[in-house]
């Protein structure tokens, strides 16, 4: 097998009634995946993860109360963003609960499996 191996971690951040949460990154990063996990019932509740360059993942669904959510469209050209750059997970109606973002860092050397 051959390719690069990173070592993953999340960010999370809670998002309450449509609201926005904000991390500053420390490194660069590259998310892979995200998910979401509702804690109240929000009919068309959304969120998104943006980045400076703009929507990284696009609104997906945050509605049902105590349900994990998959997201499933992203925007590769704004899934890396640099150390210093503002990632935002941003509600839309009154969505409430734990975002998850699946990323590796950009800025370390990786193990090269042969």
């Amino acid at each position: 097998m051959a390719g690069n191996l990173y070592t993953p971690f999340i960010i999370q951040a809670t998002v309450t009634g449509g609201g926005t949460t904000t991390h500053t990154l420390v490194r660069p990063i590259a998310i892979y995946a995200a998910s979401n996990y509702a804690t109240a019932a929000a009919g068309g509740g959304t969120v998104a993860i943006t980045t400076a360059g703009g929507s990284a993942v696009t609104a997906w669904a945050m509605a049902v109360d105590k349900v994990v959510t998959q997201a499933a469209v992203a925007t590769p050209a704004n899934l890396v963003a640099a150390a210093g750059t503002t990632l935002s997970f941003v509600g839309a109606g009154n969505a409430s609960g734990v975002v998850t973002a699946h990323c590796v860092t950009t800025d370390s050397e990786p193990v090269v499996l042969a």
